[in-house]
């Protein structure tokens, strides 16, 4: 998937961090969308198409699990990550135990910062290529089969289905 096409949203307090953050994702192709809040997030991310979204976590912002929660009901190929200064153990195994992609532990240097954006489009491109493969399950088993492309089941150990031409 091509840069272009990935839009990163992303919580964080400080108006210069904002700012460095969105100039510096977008020399590197992204689009990217900042906001102040994580609940000025959960309401972009319900409106507009977001693959990536990296909520800031701070003393102010206690819902973080709940939004997490909320944008992966949404749609779960979206890959969340969060940032926080001075996390707590027991914060930490919080946050991993939602399923999120990755915690950006501040200050986060910016080449860790464009490296952790990088491995979260390789692995929203996974989330998106299953999506559009269960989703389409049918589809594609259906066209195979006209194709006469035999479908072998690992989980049962025999063919599916054999199709003659």
């Amino acid at each position: 998937m091509d840069k272009c096409n990935i839009s990163l949203l992303i919580t964080e307090s400080d108006l210069i961090v904002r700012e460095n953050i969105t100039e510096f994702l977008m020399n590197f192709g992204y689009t990217v969308e900042t906001v102040v809040t994580n609940k000025e997030l959960l309401e972009v991310v319900s409106i507009q198409p977001t693959q990536i979204v990296i909520l800031e976590c701070s003393e102010k912002e206690h819902d973080v699990i709940d939004i997490i929660r909320k944008i992966h009901s949404k749609d779960k190929s979206i890959v969340i990550m969060v940032m926080i200064s001075n996390p707590s153990i027991d914060k930490l195994f919080n946050y991993i135990n939602t399923g999120i992609h990755n915690i950006l532990i501040k200050p986060v240097s910016l080449n860790d910062f464009r490296k952790t954006i990088e491995s979260a489009v390789l692995q929203y491109e996974e989330n998106f290529e299953y999506r559009l493969f269960t989703e389409n399950r049918s589809l594609i088993l259906e066209t195979l089969k006209t194709q006469g492309v035999s479908i072998f089941n690992s989980q049962t150990n025999h063919t599916d289905m054999v199709c003659d031409n």
